[in-house]
């Protein structure tokens, strides 16, 4: 009996010791891994913050771009902003709607320089008009994951945006895979013309890691440094 129990507890201590190194290199793994991203996101975010981000995307071909369309006013304002983009560098185009938006589709058949070639994809708006904040945190939740499927799938090398609640869950999807490794992407928002003194909520979020961000007011650049000021785009 004694020396039954005896050998158990060194049998036990043995197994102990062997398996010791092998969570002690997994737990270096993981945590190489996780000072890998974060030194990768700071590669990213403190040259952005600095006023000096990478804006040349790696490639002489063309660009894969996907565009983000609010309704209303933000497909108005972003149909005027890329109806100069060229469609033999800025291709393919996907375009992403919100899953309620019921007017951007007839705007953009409607506008004269729309690229009929571009793919759609919808996914649920991270909160709807009037919704309560306490609800949406289910609807934000599955705005990200169908951002996340539609980024994986389209791997655009540029997003453009301008405002709707829709283009920060596209866009941080497009950042945080950018940060980890899986993509090159770039990000330009443009606020909405309308914002004179303010920046919009989407803009305040998003002028922590968008690549360039453009306003349309002097006085509004001036209180945002990061900011730049082209005139009116629009």
């Amino acid at each position: 009996g004694g020396r039954g129990a005896v050998a158990e507890e060194a049998g036990g201590e043995r197994a102990f010791m062997e398996g010791l190194p092998w969570c002690f290199v997994g737990c270096c793994a993981a945590g190489l891994v996780v000072l890998a991203v974060f030194l990768r996101t700071a590669s990213i975010l403190v040259p952005i913050w600095r006023g000096s981000p990478v804006h040349r995307i790696r490639t002489s071909s063309a660009i894969r771009t996907m565009v983000v369309l609010g309704s209303g006013g933000h497909t108005t304002e972003m149909l005027h902003l890329i109806q100069g983009l060229s469609a033999d560098r800025y291709a393919p185009i996907a375009y992403v709607l919100g899953g309620s938006d019921k007017t951007s589709l007839a705007k953009l058949a409607a506008f004269p320089d729309f690229r009929k070639d571009g793919e759609f994809h919808r996914i649920p708006r991270a909160r709807e008009v009037g919704q309560s904040w306490v609800s949406s945190v289910g609807t934000t939740a599955a705005s990200i994951i169908a951002a996340f499927s539609v980024v994986w799938r389209a791997r655009p090398q540029l997003v453009i945006c301008n405002g709707p609640g829709i283009c920060v869950t596209v866009s941080l999807a497009a950042f945080i895979l950018r940060c980890l490794g899986f993509l090159d992407c770039r990000i330009l928002f443009c606020e909405s013309w309308c914002r004179v003194e303010r920046l919009s909520l989407s803009g305040k979020i998003m002028y922590l890691y968008a690549d360039r961000f453009i306003v349309h007011w002097e006085d509004l650049q001036k209180r945002h440094p990061r900011a730049e000021f082209h005139g009116n785009l629009y």
